[in-house]
């Protein structure tokens, strides 16, 4: 009886002593929890704020460039110039998926050229519209040299319609001169703006806030959580929909400094400002302009939420404490089975902070590719764009052409490596329709080259295996698989290679399973653990990326499926894979 009442005594004063501390703490925490996402959220839109302010770098570069080229060719006096300038616009357009639209006006608004990206298929537009009554033209007309006026962020218009579907648009506009020095006309170039949003989108996606928006100066938005609420100030009917309507206070402190942090209507406001002229004035141009043009980037997130994530901290916390009190107890009681308890949980932990830190680690190293991908292909849309120009005006200087070659032949290297960035970046992102295993494998199996050294041994069943998945992904991955078997079988007199395909039961589930068997150098115990990890590659330095057996993994995994690799080395390799089969009668007619 006393045993028991001490038990029970030295329980509860545990749990006491715990609980008291434990609310001590999570009060505490409460402050450090908003501080941190206050914090977090200015570094993620700083962030947000050098893309935009790289992208609007390039649009810099672009009219820079293509404004020498008119003052050196005066197209609009001399009409054989026209020729060799519609190239330069046509070559841009073919190089970049920045631009929409590169036109040259006189100065009467009248367009003398306009060449349009139409979707990827560049041309010159054939009817010249006059712009004479758009607001740009007038404010370009005011412009100095080495000045721009940069337009609003808008949705483009046609015929004095908003073209469908609608066409977000930045226009850079800066003038042309004679060599004589007399203002001829205006260069005109429109950004896409899509490009620029849907970046920035994918980046505000994985904000600490409940949202992000972008804004201008005006408190309209320009991308945000709602639809409706976008590109109001184009739309009769829409004029009251911005933020100063809808939080009047935070946007008083949002337009009146730089950087910011309110609260409003039961929510906290975190802005930072992106100013196009202190951006375009790193790289030597003046903006002018009626208005300074300011965007304003907004993350939000209302008290409910933090306080979700205050009170998951604090129940986190208490009962931690609690658990702490027990296990003070316990150990009272009982050290053995304390210490045996503590162990496995140890265990587990480890387990799961281990799978936590693969995923963020691979979804960085995607994060990382896609934007070193995006950047990368700024970089080869000029190098190209020029070398193109090079090539053009030096036709006679043999020897300069083959240095040229060397260029071209490098640019496709690494573009090569780009599309292989983009690719992983990617391998999250799916359009998923039905189709038939056994076909796909087929076409693929007859379609990749391979050395007369190599045989390729088929073995799929003739029974169709339905699948719902991504066509080009499941492409994509057959192709990393085949080509790493002809590679480890390269030095080989006679290789072979073995590809089966046929329908299993695994865990009372429909599988189709795939192995691909080569006989070729194999891996090496030591390699074969991290031959799934992006970025890991045996081959000799620019012969391999190191992202094709990633993919692979992604792929399997993003449909529910399963992969393991056997190697030995100097006898070969084998790779299974199981990939969970569909109903044929949901597919349709598919084939």
């Amino acid at each position: 009886m006393i045993a028991t009442l001490r038990t029970a005594l030295i329980t509860l004063l545990c749990l006491c002593i715990s609980a008291a501390a434990g609310y001590w703490v999570s009060a505490r925490t409460i402050t450090s929890i908003k501080e941190q996402t206050n914090h977090d959220i200015s570094n993620q839109l700083t962030m947000l704020k050098s893309d935009l302010g790289l992208e609007l770098g390039h649009m810099s570069n672009a009219l820079a460039f293509l404004v020498d080229q008119i003052n050196l060719h005066n197209p609009i006096q001399d009409i054989q110039s026209t020729g060799t300038l519609s190239e330069d616009f046509l070559s841009f357009l073919r190089t970049s998926t920045l631009f929409d639209q590169i036109r040259l006006l006189n100065m009467d608004g009248q367009e003398v050229m306009r060449a349009n990206y139409n979707n990827g298929h560049p041309a010159l537009a054939s009817e010249l519209q006059n712009k004479s009554d758009r607001y740009y033209f007038r404010e370009g007309l005011k412009l100095k040299r080495g000045e721009v006026y940069v337009s609003p962020f808008d949705l483009n218009m046609e015929n004095g319609h908003i073209e469908e579907p609608e066409k977000p648009t930045i226009r850079l506009l800066q003038p042309v001169y004679t060599p004589g020095g007399e203002k001829i006309g205006l260069l005109v170039i429109n950004a896409l703006g899509t490009a620029i949003l849907t970046h920035l989108q994918m980046e505000m996606a994985a904000s600490s806030a409940q949202h992000v928006s972008l804004l201008n100066e005006e408190g309209f938005w320009l991308a945000g959580p709602e639809k409706q609420d976008l590109w109001a100030f184009m739309f009769p009917g829409r004029e009251n929909r911005t933020l100063a309507n809808q939080a009047p206070q935070a946007w008083q402190a949002i337009s009146r400094t730089k950087r910011s942090v309110s609260h409003d209507h039961g929510g906290t406001y975190i802005s930072d400002t992106i100013s196009p002229a202190d951006l375009f004035s790193n790289f030597g141009l003046r903006v002018n302009g009626p208005t300074r043009r300011e965007w304003k980037l907004v993350a939000y997130y209302s008290d409910a939420y933090i306080d979700a994530r205050v009170a998951g901290e604090h129940h986190m916390m208490m009962s931690g404490a609690i658990a702490f009190g027990i296990a003070i107890a316990i150990i009272i009681l009982g050290l053995q089975r304390l210490i045996r308890e503590s162990r496995l949980h140890r265990l587990a932990e480890i387990r799961s902070l281990e799978a936590k830190a693969e995923q963020e680690k691979t979804a960085a190293m995607v994060t990382i590719a896609g934007g070193i991908g995006h950047e990368f292909n700024n970089i080869l849309t000029g190098i190209i764009g020029a070398t193109y120009l090079i090539r053009s005006k030096l036709a006679d200087r043999p020897e300069l052409q083959a240095r040229l070659h060397t260029i071209d032949h490098s640019c496709q290297r690494a573009a090569g490596l780009v599309k292989h960035l983009m690719t992983f970046a990617q391998v999250d992102i799916f359009e998923k329709s039905g189709l038939i295993l056994n076909e796909l494998i087929n076409r693929q199996a007859t379609a990749i080259p391979r050395p007369d050294n190599i045989t390729l041994s088929l073995d799929v069943t003739p029974a169709p295996l339905y699948l719902e998945a991504d066509y080009n992904k499941l492409e994509a991955m057959l192709q990393h698989l085949l080509s790493n078997a002809i590679d480890a079988i390269a030095d080989k007199t006679a290789g072979n290679i073995r590809l089966s395909l046929a329908a299993t039961t695994a865990d009372t589930l429909q599988y189709a399973s795939l192995t691909i068997e080569d006989n070729g150098c194999g891996i090496s115990p030591e390699n074969l653990a991290s031959v799934f990890d992006p970025f890991f590659t045996t081959k000799p330095q620019g012969e391999g990326v190191g992202l094709g057996l990633s993919l692979v993994h992604g792929v399997v995994h993003s449909l529910a499926g399963k992969i393991s690799i056997n190697s030995t080395p100097g006898h070969g390799t084998r790779v299974d894979i199981l990939l969970p089969l569909t109903n044929a009668k949901n597919h349709g007619n598919a084939d």
